[in-house]
């Protein structure tokens, strides 16, 4: 009786540790999802984001204003680059970037983040600034935290 007891504990502790990870769209705390931006409009995407500024920020309303103009700029940008992906998606099923273009991509992102990030310094106080510094830390760690395996051996 005793060794039944001990087996079938065995068994329910395996069975909860056997479970499969939560997914990641499954996760109410992401609230980026909750958004689905790929669905909203330029327009729409910025108003939100700014919105979110603002509240995380405490803006002006001028404040407010410029960077609803600055963030309409980088989705306008987003939308652009995405439908441009997909179309030479489309027409390239297997065609993969080569590394000069991989390479030109990403020197291209990063010259817009530089930008974008140099356009906010101008528009927020040092305090904001080092607010919003320290909330894309925070975004960014969590996104790493989302790539990385979960379990030992568990490859993504």
């Amino acid at each position: 009786m005793k060794n039944i007891v001990i087996i079938a504990i065995a068994f329910l502790s395996l069975n909860a540790v056997a479970q499969r990870p939560e997914a990641e769209h499954d996760n109410p705390d992401k609230k980026e999802d909750f958004y689905n931006y790929k669905d909203f409009s330029a327009e729409q995407i910025t108003t939100i984001r700014t919105k979110k500024m603002t509240l995380e920020l405490d803006l002006s309303k001028d404040q407010q204003a410029k960077i609803y103009k600055l963030n309409l700029e980088a989705a306008k940008d987003r939308k652009a680059m995405l439908k441009a992906r997909a179309a030479k998606k489309d027409n390239n099923k297997d065609a993969k970037l080569s590394t000069e273009e991989r390479y030109n991509l990403a020197n291209e992102r990063l010259d817009k983040q530089i930008a974008h990030k140099n356009a906010l310094k101008q528009i927020l106080s040092e305090a904001q600034f080092e607010a919003w510094v320290q909330h894309q830390k925070n975004r960014n760690k969590k996104n790493r935290a989302m790539k990385r395996p979960k379990h030992i051996g568990e490859k993504r």
